[in-house]
Parts: structure tokens; C-alpha cells; sequence
């Protein structure tokens, strides 16, 4: 998919079902591959694994988000106009989040252990 973003918005648009087709079962299969992977490496190797993935994602923030030079270019620019609105909606996500865990350990610690 790296570099072929074009290409493939292009076979969506004419409906090349034989590049679809292809990209959609490489996109499935490299799915399952790696879901598998990163499951046993959660399990083996759990603290480095979850660090990786946060470094990742913090280095990403640099180039994605709030700087309107996106991915074409690194350097550091002024914020784009929008980005309280994006603050608000990472907050609201977060919260949500929050809740949902906070209801699932609830619901371990209520719901009985059956045949015990």
C-alpha cells in the first residue's frame, strides 16, 4: 500500500475489480497475519511491545497533528485553526474510554464466577 495510494483510489473510482480484489484480500490477509504476530508478542513480550507502540504513536503527532504541513513535509508549523476542536473531541474520546473501562471492571467484579 506504501506509495500506491493513488493507484488504488484510482481502481475504487474506474472499479478495477482485479486491483480490488487483490488489494482486498492482501489488506485481509496482512490483517490476520499481523493481529496473530502482535498478539503473541503482547503476550511474550507485553511492557516492550505496549512502549513501542506509545513511542509510535507520539513520534506520528509531530507530522499529523496540529501541524497543516501533514505528511509532505516535517517541518514544525503554526497550529491549524481547528485544533481546539480536536482537543475537545481527544478529550471526549478519551472520556469515553474511561467510562467504558470503568464499567467493565464493574461488571467483572459483580458478575458471579459460574461452578464455583
Amino acid at each position: 500500500m506504501l506509495g500506491l495510494y493513488d493507484y488504488v483510489l484510482d481502481a475504487v473510482k474506474d472499479l478495477d475489480l482485479g486491483v480490488l480484489t487483490v488489494f482486498g484480500a492482501g489488506a485481509v490477509l496482512g490483517l490476520a497475519l499481523f493481529s496473530s504476530f502482535l498478539d503473541s508478542m503482547l503476550r511474550r513480550y507485553h511492557d516492550a511491545v505496549i512502549a513501542g507502540l506509545v513511542g509510535l504513536m507520539l513520534g506520528s503527532l509531530r507530522v499529523l497533528w496540529p501541524w497543516p504541513n501533514g505528511t509532505d513535509d516535517a517541518t514544525l508549523g503554526a497550529p491549524d485553526p481547528g485544533w481546539p476542536l480536536a482537543v475537545v473531541l481527544a478529550g471526549a474520546a478519551a472520556t469515553v474510554v474511561l467510562i467504558f473501562g470503568v464499567l467493565g471492571r464493574r461488571r467483572e467484579t459483580v458478575t458471579p464466577q459460574r461452578g464455583t
